[in-house]
């Protein structure tokens, strides 16, 4: 029987260009390449990303990510983007919830 896997991670540089292609699909390309490797290093934000894999395989589809930037008191989710196929609930309210915990 195969399984689908859920994994919920900090974004990685390696993950960028997917990101970015993510990105122009659900927004246009509101961020760039440097606009994320400047997020990944910023003490302020976190970004995870959400992706997919099945038993026996090592590739992972990468189903969404998003970015919440905390100041003092205050957070806000600056970007949230789902794969169109994947709109379902589930994944934006995981990455949701995980990004305000």
């Amino acid at each position: 029987m195969t399984k689908a896997l859920l994994q919920l991670k900090p974004l990685t540089c390696s993950q960028i260009p997917s990101i970015v292609d993510l990105d122009k699909l659900c927004f246009g390309g509101i961020w760039t390449r440097e606009g994320y490797e400047r997020e990944i290093t910023s003490p302020n934000s976190t970004l995870l990303v959400l992706s997919l894999s099945t038993t026996g395989s090592n590739d992972r589809e990468i189903l969404g990510f998003g970015c919440l930037w905390a100041i003092l008191e205050e957070a806000h989710i600056t970007i949230l983007a789902v794969k169109p196929h994947a709109s379902w609930s589930i994944p934006g309210t995981i990455i949701t919830l995980s990004l305000t915990y």
